[in-house]
């Protein structure tokens, strides 16, 4: 079936387009026709499906009639302001335009008019004078329509491209954490880091956000594990009866003092510190002043490891290893500083690291301790003070990384 020029193809589209622009009577009241022309533009140079030459013959168009189209009345008259619309450019005229030959601007005008953006009015003849050309009125009438999906593809955009560098955090966590587990996490991370490279190119939302979700939990539940320093499986253990008594056998030498200047001298007994000689002693509040600040911040499954009942020593290394977990602290990193610092003293600076706002890059913070041979007493009491002001009124979820 032809058109009315005798040579075009009549489709639903193009008699759709002939329709929009027929019955075009002008913008809505809120929209100038500045507005409306980068509506449009915006609309097809993001178009997904329009080739490049349909895209660079719409915004050549465009380009052409664009003063004509600014002086446009707010009431429109087909009749006399059908030529503002309409483009009489020839083809040898695009063809230099844009570089194209003629076979390609005939496909991308075709492709424009299939897609419902212009209307082509030609003459039988296919000459385009005396308002008989390439009318943009259908793009106009469609414009509200426009304007609503490219504010949905703009919002699905932005989606995509949170999900993408979602699934790039994921993978530089897990490379992160991977020295920190045993070999069967280990297993599950490399296959969950595989899977994070192949999907942070992708662009399937809804799928994309299905693994983004799973992927997380597994991440968090591996990093939960490292923390507590429970298995991979987090399996709940069986509770001990109500009256069995509560054992602790310390492996390692611990007193309560109070930190001070220089030298431990003689101390109140409601901090705690190492007495091996060969660690370096680290001064600030007890376990208890911490757990008092740090309970009431820390969002975790379970509180078993924060009972008042158990021994400070036993609460200090769960903070220290939640901490580790939370600033990516290497596991030989965290070895080294156990030994130079003692277990206690490892888990004081690792809790200033993770929560001091004043420590911008928390793991090396911390690592830099290890490469200072000239320290003999260090003091972490008044930065305590300081942030822990700030953390008691705060809800802070351990181990999760820094989101992007």
């Amino acid at each position: 079936m032809n058109g009315k020029t005798g040579h075009r193809t009549v489709t639903p589209q193009s008699l759709r387009g002939e329709i929009l622009a027929k019955s075009y009577r002008g913008l809505p009241d809120d929209m100038s026709y500045a507005q409306a022309l980068k509506i449009i533009r915006r609309y097809v140079r993001g178009c997904a499906n329009l080739t490049l030459r349909a895209r660079l013959l719409m915004d050549a168009f465009i380009q052409l009639q664009a003063k004509s189209i600014l002086d446009g009345n707010a009431e429109f008259d087909l009749l006399n302001d059908l030529p503002k619309f309409t483009v009489f450019a020839r083809n040898a005229y695009l063809e230099g335009m844009l570089g194209m030959n003629r076979r390609s601007i005939q496909k991308g005008v075709a492709e424009l008019r299939e897609h419902v953006f212009i209307w082509c009015n030609d003459q039988p003849s296919r000459n385009r004078s005396q308002a008989h050309g390439i009318c943009l009125l259908p793009a106009f009438a469609r414009v509200t329509e426009l304007q609503r999906e490219s504010a949905e593809r703009e919002v699905r955009e932005t989606s995509i491209r949170f999900m993408q560098r979602q699934f790039s955090r994921l993978r530089i966590e897990i490379e992160t954490i991977a020295d920190l587990v045993d070999v069967e996490m280990r297993q599950e991370l490399e296959m969950t880091k595989r899977a994070c490279e192949q999907l942070r190119r992708s662009r399937e939302l809804e799928h994309g956000m299905e693994c983004l979700a799973k992927f997380t939990e597994t991440i968090d539940r591996i990093k939960m594990a490292i923390a507590t320093g429970s298995d991979s499986k987090l399996e709940s253990p069986s509770p001990d009866p109500a009256d069995t008594p509560l054992t602790y056998e310390n492996n390692i030498p611990f007193k309560n003092v109070e930190p001070c200047e220089g030298a431990p001298g003689k101390l109140p007994a409601d901090v705690t510190t190492t007495q091996d000689p060969r660690t370096v002693p680290v001064l600030g509040p007890s376990a208890h002043q911490l757990a008092k600040v740090l309970n009431s911040a820390l969002a975790l499954p379970s509180d078993h490891m924060l009972n008042q009942r158990r021994p400070p020593n036993d609460i200090l290394a769960f903070y220290g290893r939640a901490a580790a977990a939370k600033i990516g602290l290497h596991r030989h990193t965290f070895l080294d500083l156990g030994r130079r610092f003692g277990d206690a003293g490892a888990a004081l600076l690792l809790i200033q690291a993770a929560f001091d706002p004043i420590v911008r890059n928390p793991a090396s913070w911390a690592a830099s301790f290890l490469s200072k041979g000239d320290i003999s007493l260090i003091d972490t009491r008044g930065s305590f003070l300081r942030w822990s002001r700030r953390y008691c009124a705060t809800t802070i979820i351990l181990p999760s990384a820094h989101q992007s």
